[in-house]
């Protein structure tokens, strides 16, 4: 950061190679997902085939926590 302030141009290859080089941590590269659209999420084909399901998180007057767990079937009605 100090380097690219003062004008220099310097290359992320360069610098991760320097700190290896002087025993410095270097971070690993995260890498990126790549979405290609192959996955298609399930959908349900018949009733209890398909559920989804959820935390809900709400507080009493009195203070007290309350975790929900909602199940929902997809396909089936309410």
């Amino acid at each position: 950061a100090l380097l690219v302030r003062t004008g220099a141009k310097i290359n992320k290859k360069r610098v991760r190679r320097l700190w290896r080089e002087e025993g410095l941590t270097v971070k690993r590269k995260t890498s990126k997902k790549i979405r290609t659209g192959a996955s298609i999420p399930m959908q349900a084909e018949y009733p209890n085939h398909v559920w989804t399901y959820d935390f809900v998180f709400d507080q009493t007057l009195e203070g007290t926590t309350l975790k929900i767990l909602t199940l929902t079937d997809e396909l089936g009605g309410f």
